[in-house]
């Protein structure tokens, strides 16, 4: 069983190595080559690996897309919430299953959210209203995580908005359409009724059934630096301890239980099922979401083999939860929670199962987060590029607190109110200690990917591995290069410029061989999230980048200064500078004006603009604007300047090879005798996808393409990069 999981799981991946999915009919003959196969001897591991091709295809070519001619405009449809909605402010976010789109028979799902006053919103309701939808669109930047492969795993087709002009209509309401959700929405309520100003809530709502979208930003920073995100997830952990709380439960029902109970089924039995059953009511709890199938599925196997009193490995039940879960779910492989719930029970039953001796309850624990905190080390890497150093110190603690206290008081306090409050109580001592080992400690280490995972993996392994393996501390010299990074730098005199995809809005990092520039800093949105937490740090992360010698913010809109809190707070930053006020930035700035210049490593930088009596209102034509020039070739960074500015700036030399349009190429911006000045042989524009304004507008395109520039776009190729070298400039695209 478990090499046919191995083929199973390679089958299914092998998918997504082929250059295009395979045509239905021929996903059939494999499949039916496959049952085939399975009955031969000597190439059943063959048909496991088709049928997992095979299975994983036929998912894949399910998944219907939104016709392109739909995108962004008014259409109809119609169909069912099917999630929990959740609130910020005045906007409400929730998943759509549809039926009908654009007066056609449609199926799939839909992330909508719905502006201003409106009705309440509740699990099961079937609408019909008008939306404004488009594809799932992510960013495209080296280091960040791709958000149109997450959102197909998922199943959704679109994201979008309830089109406020439009009809809508309650079509129906009624309780048994999504039970399970509606019944833990109302357990949500009563969380917020019983501890409506705890800051704790969302931690709170999170352990008791599987909601987290009241987890501020801070706390998640917490956890993350920590190492305890996987507290507030209802996964193996927790299925596990209530698992065992039941088992203790019915082990001492079957004790108290008259003899002929006992004589019909014995002690390791009823404990068992009761186990069984309290696991499946957790995971009720959580809304049965897939990191809460995949522990109960393989918690079934092992519990069920005691209930009929066979002998099954920890291996074989971990293979046998794989492959069913791959069967329900063919696409989570594209998740990193699968990956991730897989990983840890693997290093579990590695690096636990088979020892003689493990000690007492304490060195168990301490045995089992150890083992946990390594084996994690290479995912972590792989999909979040940082380690936390406490995480097995903190988890020590903060498992048993979170076990043993919060989950049963939060769960009981779901019915006796004041056992909630305790259990907030709890929770607050915890996070004040966790928040206090992460101000002082600096936990977190960032770790630059760059293929050097294969070497944590190979150590993890070696370290969990019982006494007396050969080489087993020398594996801790594998993790030396994760440490100190050999990482590519400029030469002396080059600069790197990459203009990052942060959709509509403006972000610029510039390397030269011992300094670090930021150029503006992407969007902030109204959920309290931006694009420097989201899209910069992360690329930062990715190319081994942990200090930044100067920041300049164009001017303060929020589409180029919103992502700067987030930058300030992780990473020293030596300078700000900005043509205008930063209003809610708590760090001291100077302003830029034209004439200030420098060198770096033999590259030259100059403002060219505003100068110091600029009268112009427009806030756009307060814009810093930088040229950086380097072996003789240049790039210039206008901000969002519009004729009035670029009528003053043609006083400057402005001449640059590679341009990024001003104002994201707006009707405003790139006059023509600007264009002449320039006369740019790359331009940039940094756009949105399908962004409200149309831009770059086709006529300013036109005009870049008339003079002989070539023209890049973030929302259609990504990351750009320029190499400015000795030789020439070479350009790099983050998505062909």
């Amino acid at each position: 069983m478990i090499a046919a999981c191995l083929f199973f799981l390679a089958g299914n991946l092998l998918l997504y190595t082929l250059p295009a999915f395979p045509h239905r009919g021929i996903l059939l003959g494999l499949f039916l080559l496959s049952l085939l196969l399975i009955n031969k001897p000597h190439l059943k591991l063959v048909g496991w690996l088709v049928l997992g091709l095979a299975i994983n295809g036929f998912a894949a070519q399910s998944r219907q897309a939104l016709p392109l001619g739909w995108q962004a405009k008014p259409i109809v449809t119609q169909g069912m919430i099917t999630s929990i909605p959740s609130h910020s402010g005045m906007v409400s976010s929730f998943i759509f299953k549809t039926t009908e789109l654009n007066h056609h028979r449609f199926s799939g799902k839909i992330h909508l959210s719905w502006y201003g006053k409106h009705p309440p919103l509740i699990a099961g309701q079937r609408w019909r209203w008008v939306v404004r939808v488009k594809r799932p669109h992510g960013f495209h930047d080296p280091g960040v995580a791709n958000y149109e492969t997450i959102a197909f795993a998922k199943g959704i087709v679109a994201t979008g908005y309830v089109y406020t002009k439009g009809n809508k209509k309650l079509l129906s309401n009624h309780w048994y359409d999504h039970p399970l959700d509606r019944m833990r929405e109302r357990l949500y309520k009563r969380l917020q009724e019983n501890i409506p100003n705890s800051p704790y809530l969302g931690i709170l709502s999170a352990l008791t059934i599987g909601i987290r979208d009241k987890i501020t930003q801070q706390q998640w920073h917490i956890l993350q630096a920590t190492g305890t995100s996987h507290l507030v997830a209802i996964s193996g952990l927790h299925i596990s301890f209530m698992a065992g709380l039941f088992y203790g439960l019915g082990a001492l029902l079957w004790r108290l239980g008259p003899e002929k109970f006992k004589l019909s089924i014995t002690k390791p039995g009823f404990a068992s099922l009761l186990s069984l059953l309290g696991a499946v009511f957790y995971s009720a709890l959580a809304g049965f979401a897939i990191p809460t199938m995949r522990a109960l599925i393989m918690l079934a196997f092992v519990l069920g083999a005691r209930i009929l009193r066979r002998n099954i490995s920890l291996w074989q039940s971990l293979s046998l939860a794989i492959i069913i879960i791959l069967l329900i779910d063919p696409l989570a492989t594209l998740g990193a929670s699968f990956w991730l719930s897989v990983g840890a029970c693997s290093a579990l039953i590695y690096g636990l199962s088979g020892r003689l001796y493990l000690g007492g309850w304490v060195k168990k624990s301490l045995r089992t987060q150890w083992v946990v905190a390594v084996g994690l080390i290479p995912l972590s890497i792989g999909y979040f590029q940082q380690i936390s150093l406490i995480s097995p110190l903190i988890n020590i603690i903060a498992i048993p607190w979170v076990s043993f206290f919060v989950v049963p008081l939060a769960l009981l306090g779901i019915l006796i109110p004041f056992l909630l409050k305790i259990a907030n109580f709890f929770l607050q001592y915890l996070f004040q200690w966790m928040s206090w080992c992460t101000l002082h400690m600096h936990p977190l280490l960032y770790v630059s990917l760059h293929h050097l995972w294969q070497l944590s993996l190979l150590s993890a392994l070696l370290i969990i591995s019982p006494r007396g393996m050969p080489g087993r501390y020398c594996s801790l010299l594998f993790l030396l290069p994760l440490c100190f990074p050999k990482m590519t730098t400029p030469a002396t005199g080059e600069a790197w410029v990459t203009v990052l995809d942060v959709g509509q809005g403006l972000s610029t990092v510039v390397q030269t061989a011992h300094h670090l520039l930021i150029y503006d800093t992407g969007a902030r949105f109204p959920n309290g999230t931006d694009l420097g937490q989201r899209v910069v740090l992360p690329f930062l992360r990715y190319e081994g980048l942990h200090k930044i010698d100067r920041v300049i913010i164009s001017h303060n809109d929020t589409d180029h200064i919103g992502g700067l809190p987030s930058i300030l707070q992780s990473l020293p930053v030596g300078h700000i500078s900005s043509s205008q006020p930063m209003p809610f930035i708590h760090h001291a700035a100077t302003r830029c004006y034209a004439g200030e210049h420098w060198t770096w490593d033999g590259v030259k930088f100059v403002i060219l603009f505003p100068p110091l009596n600029i009268k112009e209102k427009m806030k756009n034509n307060h814009s810093c604007v930088l040229r950086i020039t380097s072996f003789g070739r240049s790039i210039l960074l206008p901000g969002d300047i519009e004729k009035p500015a670029e009528k003053i700036l043609l006083h400057n030399k402005v001449q640059a090879e590679v341009l990024v349009a001003p104002h994201h190429g707006s009707k405003t911006s790139s006059s023509a005798n600007f264009i002449s000045a320039v006369a740019p042989k790359k331009v940039i524009f940094s756009v949105g996808y399908l962004n409200p304004y149309h831009l770059p507008s086709p006529s300013v395109v036109e005009a870049y393409m008339t003079k002989g520039a070539k023209i890049y776009s973030t929302q259609k190729e990504g990351a750009i990069s320029f190499k400015f070298t000795s030789q020439g400039i070479i350009s790099k695209k983050s998505k062909y």
